[in-house]
This record gives structure tokens, C-alpha cells and sequence, in this order.
């Protein structure tokens, strides 16, 4: 964890930046009041303003000096019905914690027209796609990806105009060719040989070529609204995490005009509506924010 505390200055904030690679630990949680690091700055116990930004992700998230309102820890999610709005900002948030310079796999994994029979069964999607990963599991033990299942209207095949089920895999830790191979043969066989047109067109893989490629693909297939009113448990997911490149945050200590300032600078960069906002989380590339700082709050 770093803390700048006052003014940010240039130099502290390198400071700071040189900390990433080498301590780079996430900020605590909520302490226990037993006297040991006193002081100690953390999001949950602290009423002082600060920034957090995830240098080398797409996260930046200020929060303005308002007293903490405890968690309600009893307080259970209801059961999921599809993609709500709220799954669809946890999703965005994950993804923006991850490194910007470390390219993934794009995947995609469809149905064949031959599944017609099960296409009112979102719950047997599940299963041929859990087949799939306890397959993924065993065989690429570095593998790491986030997933998101989806619903479009077939635009060609046997069944134009119907609903039919597919995945995304933003996938990371596997080599382009090899994988793209084993997913089209293991995909294949999880739903059941049932077409070997299935075999050549079933799965989609390739390399993603930029950061700003990767945030098409999010914006126009991960986060799009979609499969309301399904009750088959999650839409999206993690797995293997440790092998995913996530950034962790640097937190920096603000004053309450600091914090007003920043918000605002960002709220204007980001075109996000104008709001008293006791706090504002925006995905852009935190390192240009961070290591601009200084100039950003104390212009010369």
C-alpha cells in the first residue's frame, strides 16, 4: 500500500509509482481495533478523502471526506435473474482492474442448429459449458479467464430469427494456436457431436491486438444487456484469477478540495453527468492520471 499524504508532489508521487512493482499490496480492510498500525489509512475505517488508482489498469475511483456507514454483513443478494445492471458495473469494474498491456485471447463458443431441441433449457447451456471448463481445468493449468454467457437471435442456419445461447472467454496464460485448436475439438465434444459443421464453426479464437480492440469487444459483447428473466444462476464469472494480470491499487491520500477538484476534472473527461458525487469511479488509464497528478491538482 502507498500513502501521499498533503500535497501531491512529483516526487512523491514516483515515489510512490516505484512501490508498485516492488511492494504493491492492496490496502487493508477493515481492522480490528487492537493498536497495531495506527494510522493506518483503508478505505472502510478512514473519513479522509482519497484517490485510488489502479496504475497500469483502467481503474481510478476518488472518494470525498464522508463518514463511513457500516456494511450490512446479514444482507444476502437475492436470487439471479439475468444480467442486471448492477452485475453489469461488477463486471466492468473487474475488467478495468486488469493490466492494459497484457493482451488476452478473445473466444467465442456457439451452439449448432442441431441443439435446436434443448434452446428453451438454460439450464442444460450451463452444463455442456461446465463440461467444458472442468476439461479447461485439467489441461491448461496457467489458463486464466472471464467469462459471459449471452443471447442473440440466429441470423443464418436452420433456425433464423430464434434465440440461441452463446459464450464469451476473454482468455489469458494459454498459447493462440494451440488453445484455438483444443477449444474447437473439446467444444465439439462437450455438446455431444451432434454436427461436424459444428467442429469447424463451433468456436471463434484470436489474439487481441490492442488495448483499444479489447475494449470494443467488452463494450459491445461482455457488458451488453442481455438474458433477463433467466433463472440459471451466473451470467459471468472468473476463473483462475491468480493467473489473470490484475493491478493492484494505489491509494493516495487527498484533502477535501483536492478530492472536489479531481472528481470534477474526471466527471468532465469521461463526459459522466454533473452531480454532487460523494464519490466517482471511471475506467481510463490510471497511469496517465497518476503520474499526473501534481500538475492535474496544482497546475503551473
Amino acid at each position: 500500500m502507498t500513502i501521499i499524504t498533503g500535497k501531491p508532489q512529483k516526487k512523491n508521487l514516483l515515489k510512490a509509482a516505484g512501490a508498485i512493482a516492488g511492494q504493491n499490496q492492496r490496502f487493508p480492510s477493515v481492522r480490528e481495533e487492537d493498536g497495531k498500525n495506527p494510522g493506518l489509512l483503508s478505505v472502510h475505517n478512514s473519513t479522509i478523502s482519497h484517490g485510488l488508482f489502479y496504475v497500469g489498469a483502467s481503474k481510478i475511483k476518488v472518494s470525498r471526506n464522508y463518514p463511513y456507514k457500516p456494511i450490512d454483513y446479514e444482507h444476502k443478494r437475492g436470487e439471479i435473474q439475468g444480467f442486471s445492471i448492477s452485475s453489469r458495473r461488477r463486471l466492468l469494474s473487474k475488467l478495468a482492474e486488469i493490466q492494459r498491456d497484457d493482451l488476452p485471447l478473445w473466444c467465442a463458443l456457439t451452439f449448432p442448429d442441431e441443439y435446436h431441441d434443448h434452446i428453451k433449457e438454460p439450464a442444460h447451456w450451463k452444463k455442456l459449458y461446465k463440461r467444458l471448463i472442468s476439461r479447461i481445468r485439467r489441461h491448461f493449468p496457467t489458463i486464466g479467464l472471464i467469462w459471459r454467457l449471452e443471447t442473440e437471435t440466429r441470423k443464418s442456419g436452420l433456425y433464423p430469427g430464434e434465440i440461441f445461447p452463446h459464450f464469451h472467454l476473454i482468455v489469458y496464460g494459454v498459447e493462440e494456436l494451440t488453445f484455438r485448436t483444443w477449444l474447437a475439438e473439446n467444444w465439439y465434444k462437450a455438446c455431444g457431436k451432434l454436427s461436424i459443421k459444428h467442429l469447424a464453426a463451433g468456436t471463434s479464437c484470436k489474439k487481441v491486438n490492442s488495448t483499444r480492440q479489447l475494449f470494443a469487444y467488452v463494450s459491445k459483447y461482455m457488458a451488453k444487456p442481455g438474458c433477463e428473466n433467466l433463472n440459471i444462476g451466473r451470467i459471468w464469472g472468473v476463473l483462475k484469477p491468480e493467473n489473470i494480470p490484475f493491478v493492484k491499487g494505489v491509494l493516495v491520500q487527498l484533502t477535501e478540495k483536492e478530492a472536489v477538484t479531481l472528481i470534477r476534472y474526471m466527471r468532465r473527461y469521461a463526459r459522466v453527468k454533473s452531480r454532487d458525487y460523494k464519490s466517482l469511479t471511471v475506467f481510463l488509464d490510471a497511469s496517465f492520471w497518476y503520474y499526473r497528478l501534481a500538475d492535474i491538482l496544482y497546475p503551473p
